[in-house]
């Protein structure tokens, strides 16, 4: 929940709220309308002397030892008999006018100077006596700002993407940060473990609670290379102080995790921005958190009281806005309207509590406005019960016409108004030339979604905020789980150092690069829920390859796959060859192909086969050569697969021969070739036989015939018939040989 930081505000705790009002109650019933309401009379108070101080010193002069709770009520920081309070010049004067020596004639000791306001120790029976100086216009206790944490999550550095550039040696160096609070508390102990390496300047008088030093422990996480510079401003003059010493200074980046009410209307003016505006002049950028305003704590409105009973109306007759506790704890309303310039107007706020069956005044807020006293009034309970309260506005000096005026309720987180507004950033977070940060749980962070606390825009004048999200968790030294709006805003101020480092860009146009780099998170990006988008730093500005330790499958010399590891400069080594596998390739690049095994993956090898011819073995899967198989049935006369034929799948056996019937129809004789195919049929020799056997056109040509045959050496005789006989036969044993091998 949004908390308010020790000695913050000005309310007063609910037992002493009576002294500062009237105790009157308002009203006879439920939601009172103006003409059952009077306003709380209002005492007169001194001239230039805050209204709650001089109720303060009137207690005393009746009272030595008055209640310790007022001190606390007032969150007034002592210092033996002496308060510390805020001094103003008279309005237009500068701030020399407010010498040293006339103060320290009273006994005065200035702490800080600011631009138009200084603090000092101010002795409880002088405080009266300052406030009728004629140098000094307004004497009140010190603007202080409110701390802006929230509900404990875990931790978030490394989803903005810091640890790559941690690894690529991107640490921040060279980038002077300066983090600015009202509570540092544990600062020295951060430093001597370790969790705050580098830093400088760091003064004497830290303390407070570990809030700000959680915040430096962050940027520290982010950017352990850049110096860190804590800068205590407890109080509005010396945050102007600091601010003051820029131009003799090398800061580079200031973040700020609070917010100040009261000191503008969230429109880019007051004294908080135009510190800001001047650090920027100084070419420093300022983070600062958005703040943590839960769902149904503000309401934003304009000034209408149409019956002009001095009462400002709700809508629809109500002069009262209802706020729902539903715990009991603090509560303060805090109201400020637009009028900072002019200071015409002059309003009051009270806050209500329903008792049965009535409105019962509690606290009010009832400043007399004028030039050094802002458009701003709070009401606050330290103990508040839960239950039903109401809030109303009261114009001791009405607005001429429909001002704006803004309520901010701050207490548990489920307080609720009945009417609730969105947008309106606080200061620093509404100034222009801020870093507004918002946040996100890192249980959202892929999601994208906005913490439920996380404040945002528009700007009372129109302006997008937030500019940036990011991480909204970190476990710390100083607080243990930090979480809010305030661990945001120093993820992105060490996020910047980053930037600055990698690209050489200054803090500026770092900015730039930072907002340009965020992942959006909408199609409108950017809007007023989660600005430019969720902080994303961007390896394009720097060498990361790899995440540290991890390993990836790369391509060896020899073109096998091997594998790389990432180093601890998230850079890939190089590429190691794996072992040799089965593969059929030279896998550990030595020149050998499965070499660590019986054969090479598909190397083939001849081998006699079972029906004792040459057959082919192929080493198979796993690199084992396997049997010997028979091969396909050559032309050659051999059994190759062993299926007890000769050359069966060819037209003939090699080397076979045939008879046949020639051409002229003799019985020749044809031989199976190289190629198993059939020779022509080659006719035999000439024969006795009255017929034309060598298929030359002559019958028995060369042989001599008598009555009884033929002569010339061969045979004679035998009747045509016989040799018809012959023939035919030859011929059909020649067909069945045939047939046989188709």
């Amino acid at each position: 929940m949004t908390t308010r930081a020790l000695q913050l505000g000005l309310g007063a705790v609910a037992a002493l709220t009576l002294l500062f009002t009237t105790g009157a109650r308002a009203g006879e019933g439920h939601r009172p309308q103006s003409q059952q309401m009077a306003p709380p009379p209002r005492a007169p108070g001194a001239s230039g002397l805050n209204w709650r101080l001089d109720r303060w010193l009137g207690v005393l002069a009746r009272d030595a030892a008055p209640d310790a709770r007022w001190g606390e009520s007032l969150h007034l920081e002592r210092y033996g008999d002496a308060i510390r309070l805020e001094l103003q010049p008279r309005p237009g004067a500068p701030l020399q006018t407010l010498r040293n020596g006339a103060l320290e004639a009273l006994g005065i000791r200035v702490i800080v100077r600011g631009t138009d306001r200084l603090d000092a120790w101010v002795p409880i029976d002088q405080i009266r006596a300052v406030a009728a100086l004629d140098a000094v216009g307004h004497v009140a206790p010190p603007r202080r700002p409110i701390g802006t944490t929230g509900p404990i999550e875990a931790a978030g550095v490394a989803l903005s993407g810091a640890d790559r550039y941690h690894c690529t040696s991107l640490v921040g160096d060279g980038v002077n940060i300066a983090v600015l609070d009202a509570n540092m508390g544990g600062f020295e102990q951060a430093m001597a473990s370790g969790e705050l390496p580098h830093t400088f300047d760091v003064p004497a008088n830290l303390g407070g609670s570990g809030h700000g030093t959680a915040c430096a422990e962050i940027v520290a996480d982010m950017a352990p290379g850049a110096a860190i510079r804590p800068v205590r401003t407890e109080t509005l003059a010396g945050l102007q102080y600091f601010v003051g010493t820029l131009p003799f200074e090398d800061i580079h980046v200031i973040s700020q995790s609070e917010m100040y009410l009261g000191l503008s209307f969230g429109n880019s003016s007051g004294p908080i921005c135009k510190a800001v505006d001047d650090a920027r002049e100084e070419g420093a950028v300022w983070v600062a958190s958005e703040g943590n305003i839960w769902p149904g704590h503000r309401w934003l409105g304009t000034w209408n009281d149409p019956d002009q009973d001095g009462w400002h109306d709700f809508g629809d007759g109500d002069e009262i806005l209802e706020l729902s506790k539903v715990s009991p704890g603090s509560l303060s309303i805090n109201l400020d309207w637009n009028d900072y310039l002019t200071h015409e107007a002059d309003l009051d706020v009270h806050l209500y509590r329903w008792s049965v069956n009535e409105w019962v005044l509690v606290a009010s807020g009832e400043a007399t406005n004028g030039p050094l006293v802002d458009p701003y009034e709070d009401a606050a309970l330290s103990g508040a019960m839960s239950g039903t309260y109401g809030i109303s506005i009261y114009g001791q000096k009405p607005p001429s016409g429909a001002m704006a005026m803004r309520i901010l309720v701050l207490g548990d987180d489920k307080d609720s108004l009945e009417e609730t507004s969105e947008g309106a950033s606080y200061d620093p977070a509404s100034c222009m030339n801020t870093v507004t940060t918002g946040a996100i749980a890192p249980s959202d962070w892929e999601a994208g979604s906005a913490a439920v606390y996380s404040g945002h825009g528009p700007t009372t004048d129109g302006r997008t905020k937030p500019e940036i999200m990011a991480p909204a968790t970190a476990s710390t030294q100083a607080m243990g789980s930090f979480t809010g709006t305030s661990a945001a805003a120093p993820h992105v101020a060490g996020a910047l150092a980053l930037v600055m480092e990698s690209t050489g860009a200054s803090a500026v146009d770092a900015v730039g690069i930072l907002l340009n780099d965020a992942a959006p998170l909408a199609e409108d990006a950017p809007n007023n829920q989660t600005g430019w988008g969720r902080l994303e730093l961007s390896v394009d500005h720097t060498t990361w390859a790899c995440a540290s330790g991890a390993t990836g499958p790369c391509q060896t010399t020899c073109d096998s796959q091997g594998s790389a590891t990432c180093e601890d400069s998230c850079a890939w080594s190089s590429c190691e060859a794996p072992e040799e596998s089965c593969s059929g390739q030279d896998d550990d690049c030595d020149g050998l192909i499965d070499e660590t095994f019986e054969c090479a993956l598909g190397e083939t090898f001849t081998c006699t086969n079972a029906c004792q011819t040459e057959g082919r073995a192929t080493c198979l899967e796993g690199c084992n050569l396997g049997a010997c198989e028979t091969l396909e049935e050559l032309c050659d006369g051999l059994d190759q697969d062993c299926d007890g034929a000769l050359d069966e799948t060819f037209e003939c056996a090699l080397g076979r021969e045939e008879t046949c019937v020639t051409s002229c129809g003799s019985a020749g004789s044809s031989v199976c070739e190289e190629s198993c195919g059939w020779s022509e049929c080659s006719p035999p020799e000439e024969r006795c036989g009255g017929g034309d056997d060598d298929c030359d056109g002559s019958v028995d040509e060369g042989l001599s015939c008598d009555s009884g045959g033929c002569q010339g050496g061969r045979s004679s005789g035998g009747a045509p018939w016989l040799w018809l006989l012959v023939t035919t036969l030859a011929l059909l044993g020649r067909q069945v040989a045939r047939t046989r091998f188709l």
